[in-house]
């Protein structure tokens, strides 16, 4: 499988939040509560905003941390985005 460039662009924005554009890299970060046991509940964060560009910081990392202050497990999915917007 061929990948593209790596092109992936943050901007930090006052109004909204860090808009990500440009993600052709997928990756996936685990937030660990400070407890973590074996009944422990986990949860996929999936950040919005549209097709051209996901909100990471306030649909991802911020909800990420509240749930960990759950004691709970959580994983932020940065996905592709569709390549017609840049």
């Amino acid at each position: 499988m061929k990948l593209g460039p790596n092109e992936e662009v943050k901007t930090a924005n006052a109004i909204l939040d860090t808009l990500t554009t440009k993600v052709f890299i997928p990756t996936l970060s685990i937030f660990l509560p400070c407890k973590v046991n074996s009944n422990c509940a986990a949860v996929i964060i999936c950040p919005g905003a549209g097709h051209g560009a996901l909100l990471t910081k306030r649909e991802g990392s911020d909800v990420a941390k509240v749930f960990n202050k759950l004691d709970i497990v959580t994983f932020v999915l940065k996905y592709r985005l569709p390549n017609k917007f840049y």
